[in-house]
Parts: structure tokens; C-alpha cells; sequence
């Protein structure tokens, strides 16, 4: 009776993937505008993103996520595709990739997909208000609508053009996922909704109607099938990250993220969870929401049949607090580790490096190195 018990232990382990076991995923996000100096000539530019990357290299965090554009749908680099540049013609994007690759580090561009102006319209929403997701009032948000045909086509283009531009290793997708309020369709979505249901209206603000929970949740899996089958036409070998709050958007909840069932159909290689929990938000039982965080999100892909590599995002500095020391980063390494993280992504690189002396010192990811090298 043993053997059939090894066999399906040896079944499990053949089930996750080769993330589970692979170097750790030790990466940093990195805005443009904190790099360099905005009215320095190009050489300047580049002389500051070489020493922002040198700093990258030296913390021990080997890869790089620098916005490829911006939430008001402005892009880094000359974009055939999005129509607004941040600067010009100057393409920021190519030094980052250019630079850390030289000095072996991997690029991974984040890439905002949804967003597009916030409250109201902006980037390609300006020009094509039809694809915008609607407000309690019927107007216009700064959110593209996941099931217009024309919208799907347009973001697809959008990650087709960067990873054929700059060939980086992977992608972190940003923003794929509804506003956390309630939020209507665009006109053809909500037309298709009707059609499919049989159905005369119904109310965003009912979080308890099944068919329209469904619905949002699978106009976004179709968006993140496309984006996986285009990949794996264009170019098969880059990975696929998305930056997600946690296990409690994938039901029953307004973003209607599904990332589980992503998961499970192979688009996704790694699962970014927010770790934003501070005394400032939690008090002082924020480490026990971390670390629920974390269990709850490598939980939900416990019955996937495959395990992507999980991470969280570690915030040095954002809207929900921020920390004050090498020591306050270093805090949340173990219990990650020990609630099946594989590795961290700092956010942001800029507000890591008053600290990264401290940082190195302190060997903050020692939680993170490869199992036989651990103290």
C-alpha cells in the first residue's frame, strides 16, 4: 500500500512547476520619472539609469520591472501602438533593457492594461470613448472595457509591439482587472451580456448576481487568452507575471479577477501578490494580514494542476504607508518564506535606495537564496 502513496506524492511534485524550484524571483519596479533628471540631455539620462542599475546589481535583486507606460496611457518608449509618448521620440524603455542586460540583469516591463485616466478619460480612452467601462451615472471612467472587441485587439497589439520591440523575459501585467467599484459595460459588451442571458437590465451594484459576476470575470480570462496566444505565436518563450491584491478578488468581488482559473489554464508563469500591510493600515497585527496574504494566495492555486511562481510586492513606499528603515523591509522576508513565497518584487527601486546600504549589510534576502546556500 506504500507505493501508490509514493507515486502520488511523486505526481504532486511533477504538477508544480519548474518555478517552484528555480533561482528566486528578486525583482524591483522602477518609475521612470524618479531615474533621471526630466530636463537632462540623453546622456545625462542615460549616466542616471546606468547608476540606478548599478544599485539594482549591487542589492542582489536581479530583475527589472520598469513601466513600459503610464496609468493616463502615456507610453516610455516610441509606441507605434499608443499614441501619446511621455518623451518624444527618446525611448527610456530600450536604455533600461539595453543596460540591464549588460549587466545581467532580466527585464520584465510592467505594463498598465486597463487603466487609462483613472476618473475620467485619457490615452487611448480620448480617442475611443466607446471602449470605456461606465460610472453609476453612465459616464465615461478612466477604465477600458475588457469586452469591447475593438479595446481586446488594441491592448493585444500593445503587448505584441513590446516584447517584439525589446524581446525582454517576461511581462508584469498591471491594472487587469475592474475598478473596485461598481462599474458598467461599454455599449457592446453590455449588449452581448443581454443577449447572452436573455435578460432586460440588471444592477452593477449587485455583488450577488451570479450571470453578471460570470460575465466580467470572463471578458477578462478572454483577454488574458489572447494576450497568452499571441505570445505563444510571437514569442513563446517570455513569461507572463500579473501583480494581483490577493485571493479575495478572484470571487465575489467587483475587480472580478479570476487569476486562479489563469492559473489553471497556463497563462501565467508568476502570481504577484500585494504585501502592502503596515501598522499605519493594520495596526499592530499587520504582519498576521501579511502573512494571511500570503497563505490565502498560494492556497488558491493549491488544486490548479500546475504551480506558478508566487511572489509578493513589497512596498517601500505607497498610498497605503510606507517603511522607515533596512530593518522595516526585512521584516517581512521570513514569515513570505514561510507562507510559499518564492521571491519578492520591491516596489519601487527609487524608494529602496536610501535604505540599500542597510539592505545589503543586513542581507535582507537571505530568506531568499537558493535552499542549500541558506544559513
Amino acid at each position: 500500500m506504500r507505493t501508490p502513496a509514493l507515486l502520488l506524492t511523486g505526481l504532486g511534485l511533477l504538477l508544480l512547476s519548474d518555478a517552484a524550484f528555480a533561482e528566486p524571483w528578486l525583482a524591483a519596479y522602477v518609475h521612470m520619472p524618479q531615474c533621471f533628471p526630466a530636463s537632462g540631455t540623453p546622456e545625462e539620462r542615460e549616466a542616471s539609469i546606468g547608476a540606478v542599475l548599478d544599485d539594482m546589481k549591487r542589492s542582489g535583486l536581479r530583475i527589472i520591472l520598469p513601466y513600459a507606460s503610464t496609468s493616463a496611457g502615456e507610453a516610455h518608449y516610441p509606441s507605434t501602438v499608443i499614441a501619446k509618448r511621455a518623451y518624444g521620440e527618446w525611448d527610456p524603455l530600450g536604455v533600461f533593457v539595453r543596460e540591464a542586460h549588460a549587466r545581467g540583469l532580466e527585464v520584465w516591463p510592467a505594463v498598465p492594461m486597463l487603466i487609462s485616466g483613472h476618473d475620467a478619460p485619457k490615452g487611448i480612452l480620448a480617442e475611443h470613448p466607446e471602449w470605456a467601462l461606465r460610472d453609476a451615472k453612465g459616464q465615461a471612467t478612466g477604465y477600458i472595457s475588457p469586452g469591447a472587441t475593438g479595446a481586446r485587439e488594441w491592448l493585444v497589439s500593445v503587448i505584441d509591439e513590446i516584447v517584439t520591440r525589446y524581446q525582454p523575459e517576461g511581462l508584469l501585467l498591471d491594472y487587469l482587472r475592474y475598478p473596485n467599484q461598481p462599474v458598467d459595460f461599454d455599449a457592446e459588451t453590455r449588449a452581448r451580456f443581454l443577449q447572452e442571458t436573455g435578460r432586460q437590465d440588471y444592477d452593477i451594484r449587485d455583488r450577488k448576481d451570479v450571470q453578471l459576476q460570470a460575465f466580467k470575470e470572463e471578458c477578462l480570462t478572454e483577454l488574458m487568452r489572447a494576450i497568452h496566444e499571441q505570445l505563444q505565436e510571437t514569442r513563446p518563450q517570455v513569461k507572463i507575471g500579473l501583480y494581483t491584491w490577493g485571493a479575495h478578488v478572484s470571487r465575489e468581488h467587483y475587480v472580478a479577477q479570476n487569476w486562479p482559473e489563469w492559473v489553471r489554464r497556463g497563462y501565467l508563469d508568476v502570481v504577484n501578490v500585494s504585501g502592502y500591510c503596515y501598522p499605519k493600515n493594520y495596526g499592530d497585527a499587520y504582519l498576521d494580514e501579511f502573512r494571511k496574504r500570503c497563505r490565502d494566495a498560494a492556497a488558491c492555486v493549491a488544486h490548479a494542476g500546475r504551480r506558478p511562481t508566487m511572489t509578493f510586492a513589497l512596498g517601500v513606499k505607497t498610498s497605503h504607508g510606507e517603511v522607515t528603515s533596512a530593518q522595516e523591509i526585512g521584516v517581512y522576508m521570513k514569515p513570505a518564506r514561510e507562507e510559499g513565497m518564492d521571491g519578492l518584487a520591491v516596489f519601487t527601486l527609487s524608494y529602496l535606495r536610501p535604505y540599500l546600504d542597510a539592505f545589503i549589510e543586513g542581507d535582507s534576502l537571505r530568506e531568499f537564496a537558493p535552499a542549500g546556500s541558506r544559513p
